[in-house]
């Protein structure tokens, strides 16, 4: 049984957390705090205490965490991240969502939120995968191949 690809399946995860965040219909799917949480415990891996790791286990993570995304994806993200820490013990998520969406603090995250949104749906800034059979030795055609926009061969090279 082939193995998912964790890089896909974060990169995915952090593009629908964005999502969630910028849509006030999606956020019925989640408790308040499970939107707090799903950020800071579960998704963004620089935010993480390096002290909890044994030696070099951080130091993995990031780099691993960071070969799932664009540069300009990795930009955007602290950004995002600096604003909802400077917020996040300004919500009350005791209250109900529809209260909480109507704080000027928790509009502004989802403004910071659509401005992350934004540059995951640009195509120049996401990873590419393509089957590019020409340029793929024998051996390995038929295997999808992932690469960074700046490796990428143009169209019908």
């Amino acid at each position: 049984m082939e193995k998912p690809d964790y890089r896909e399946n974060l990169r995915e995860s952090v593009q629908a957390y964005f999502k969630l965040v910028t849509d006030p219909k999606q956020q019925w799917k989640e408790w308040p705090d499970e939107i707090f949480c799903m950020w800071f415990d579960d998704l963004y891996f620089p935010s993480f205490n390096p002290t909890i790791f044994n030696a070099g286990v951080f130091e993995k993570g990031l780099k691993d965490f960071e070969s799932c995304f664009s540069p300009k994806e990795l930009e955007a993200m602290p950004a995002f991240h600096k604003y909802f820490e400077s917020i996040h013990d300004k919500i009350d998520i005791e209250k109900p969502l529809e209260e909480i969406q109507k704080d000027p603090n928790w509009i502004k995250l989802s403004v910071e939120a659509k401005k992350v949104l934004d540059i995951f749906e640009v195509p120049q800034a996401r990873h590419i995968c393509s089957f590019r059979s020409a340029r793929i030795p024998s051996s390995v055609r038929g295997d999808i191949v992932c690469v960074r926009p700046e490796y990428a061969a143009p169209d019908g090279a």
